[in-house]
């Protein structure tokens, strides 16, 4: 049985309030999730995303404090893992 991988983005979010919409857009179809990881933005990425994005693969996911762009990276990573297995080999 051959199984087709699963392809999950995850997309840090600091001050990115003018460009996060180009760059969700530009993820192609392959891509199964788009986790958006709000890494206590003080623009609110997370809730503008939340509010204005329609796209059904995307999760938003936010942090209470920053973590840097590192930190937000594993957030996603751990999501994606705990979310059946997408990003494991």
């Amino acid at each position: 049985m051959n199984v087709s991988p699963k392809i999950a983005v995850v997309i840090p979010c600091y001050k990115v309030y003018s460009h996060i919409f180009d760059v969700i857009d530009r993820i192609g179809p392959e891509v199964s999730r788009i986790y958006v990881i709000d890494d206590c933005c003080p623009d609110r990425s997370g809730d503008l995303v939340e509010q204005s994005c329609m796209e059904e693969r995307v999760i938003i996911l936010r942090h209470t404090e920053n973590r840097g762009v590192g930190g937000a990276v594993m957030t996603g990573y751990q999501a994606a893992i705990d979310d059946g297995g997408v990003c494991q080999q």
